[in-house]
């Protein structure tokens, strides 16, 4: 599912990011062949642009520690699948 988040950089430019996510999976056990899946949450952030910037605005260039930052606040705070978002 892609989604998107509402932060700040660090220097507290109003961002909005697009976000690719995955919830992962719980592992899961059956006799015959033992544990499988158990994969976890996966966050892939696609773009990020100023939140009142221009509509044409280019894709900003996040520094590694944003990137970071923004993949926990995420994992802290996962969406919750809806009717908005379709089945995860």
């Amino acid at each position: 599912m892609t989604f998107f988040h509402d932060t700040a950089r660090d220097d507290g430019t109003l961002i909005t990011v697009e976000v690719g996510y995955s919830p992962g999976s719980e592992t899961t056990y059956c006799p015959s062949i033992g544990a499988t899946g158990g994969d976890d949450p996966e966050v892939e952030i696609k773009c990020a642009f100023e939140r009142d910037g221009p509509a044409d605005a280019p894709n900003l260039q996040l520094t590694d520690a944003e990137y970071e930052r923004i993949e926990a606040e995420v994992l802290e705070n996962p969406p919750e699948p809806s009717d908005d978002y379709g089945d995860f």
